[in-house]
């Protein structure tokens, strides 16, 4: 089985992957939902897969922003 190291991926290469995965998933429901396939009520869309995908990308817009500041410091 494969097992992550600690050192194998910083913290904001890990939000980075997990952004781009939410990104993906959020724009196959709203094309799906908006196009043929309307399974889902909107609200519920909205809470289970757009809001998520904005929380990710504003965490990993915060963790880039304080990996670069602590790069520039020297910590």
């Amino acid at each position: 089985m494969f097992e992550l190291q600690p050192d194998m991926f910083s913290d904001v290469e890990l939000w980075r992957r997990t952004t781009y995965a939410l990104v993906v998933v959020s724009s196959i429901f709203f094309l799906l939902q908006r196009t043929s396939w309307a399974m889902f009520d909107p609200i519920f869309e909205l809470c289970i897969f757009h809001i998520p995908t904005i929380f990710s990308a504003l965490f990993y817009l915060k963790t880039r922003i304080d990996s670069e500041d602590r790069a520039q410091n020297g910590k």
